[in-house]
């Protein structure tokens, strides 16, 4: 089948995202005009002068950087499970009022854990970059003719996915082959592939959704709260 590249998908540095051992997630035009996601040879994409073949030479600041942001897979296992294990802790009068205090304790535990030097930054990155690329291999996996892609960590993902409502759900195919995400957001009856775009379009609609709806519980807890306050000192005035 013949395919147009067009781009590559990038991670969060700004780099080609790797879904496996040799392979780029690229975004291709089809042989019917249609843009989607396939993970392509990355030795192909050299021999086509699309990726280049030479690493440019680094600096020694730039090597210790780079050093400093590997992952090693137990050391993004553990990411995963401190993340499973934390995020019902997240919130007022819980152990960590703040999600970005809960990334410093994680850093703070895998440094002591792997004698490293992470940041709270850089561990929250590559939360954010596994997360990514589970999405980025479920659109994969569910477009017709596309080679299937490994998902990585996805028993640990899965895992996540059932306690925290903030991550999104991946694309789901039911036996009737409509194609879904967030359950009822694309419906493509009796189809075998999807438009990618149509894909981010939906998805990205319902994250605003969703944001508007976590704002507006927030602002609710917020005033209940104050409420409750105020009934407080009423209470105290009328009992001294």
């Amino acid at each position: 089948m013949s395919i147009i590249f067009k781009d590559f998908i990038y991670d969060e540095n700004k780099c080609p995202l790797a879904v496996e051992t040799g392979k780029i997630l690229c975004s291709v035009i089809d042989c019917d005009g249609e843009e989607k996601m396939k993970a392509l040879d990355r030795k192909l994409l050299v021999e086509s002068n699309i990726l280049p073949n030479e690493k440019p030479e680094l600096s020694e600041e730039q090597t210790e950087e780079k050093n400093s942001n590997e992952w090693s897979e137990s050391m993004t296992r553990t990411v995963l499970d401190k993340y499973d294990e934390y995020i019902g802790d997240v919130g007022p009068m819980k152990k960590f009022r703040t999600k970005k205090r809960m990334w410093e304790f994680m850093a703070e535990e895998l440094n002591n854990m792997f004698e490293n030097n992470k940041t709270a930054q850089q561990v929250e990155n590559r939360f954010k970059t596994v997360l990514k690329r589970k999405k980025n291999a479920t659109v994969n996996n569910h477009q017709s003719g596309s080679k299937r892609t490994k998902i990585e960590f996805e028993e640990e993902l899965n895992k996540i996915a059932s306690k925290d409502d903030s991550i999104e759900p991946e694309i789901l195919k039911d036996q009737n082959s409509t194609i879904q995400v967030h359950k009822d957001i694309i419906k493509a009856e009796n189809k075998k592939s999807v438009s990618l775009t149509d894909v981010f379009n939906k998805a990205q609609e319902a994250k605003l959704k969703q944001r508007d709806q976590q704002h507006k519980e927030r602002e609710d807890n917020k005033e209940r709260r104050h409420q409750e306050k105020l009934q407080l000192l009423k209470d105290l005035f009328k009992n001294s």
